[in-house]
């Protein structure tokens, strides 16, 4: 699907009175919805996550089964994901930080950390098209020394 339709389709719910637009084709579907940005969530690794890495049972995988927990940061708009020089795994940021962009109607819109702490993972590489609600980074609290 090209980027310019998905741009098309954000200018056309931006002077419509509908609130989403979804359009398919092939096996691509888009849905573009308007409203606020979800709300960050809670981020835990699942337990089928675990037993596919290791194999086993998350009980059986280590005694002490570490789930990293933090806040999960999901895309607001549909466009391309730019990342910010410096937010990689391991990087510390502070609340309100820039931790990316993503270009929409050839806008930049900055993606902001909610919260301080440490990049967990980065869930989309740079320049890679992202859609409503698709996740980007995932941050945890960082730790007290």
């Amino acid at each position: 699907m090209d980027i310019t339709l998905v741009e098309k389709l954000v200018a056309l719910l931006h002077e419509s009175a509908v609130s989403e637009v979804q359009v398919s084709a092939g096996e691509l579907t888009v849905r573009i919805r308007r409203g606020a940005l979800p709300p960050p969530e809670e981020y835990l690794v699942e337990d089928e996550q675990v037993m596919a890495e290791t194999g086993a049972p998350p009980e059986a995988a280590s005694e002490e089964p570490e789930k990293p927990e933090g806040t999960l940061i999901r895309a607001g708009m549909v466009g391309i994901f730019h990342q910010v020089d410096g937010i990689l795994p391991g990087a510390e940021v502070r609340p309100g930080q820039t931790l990316g962009l993503i270009q929409s109607m050839k806008l930049m819109n900055e993606v902001k950390a909610p919260s301080g702490g440490v990049v967990q993972e980065v869930f989309v590489e740079d320049s890679s098209p992202v859609e409503y609600g698709q996740k980007l980074l995932a941050i945890t609290e960082a730790k007290a020394e």
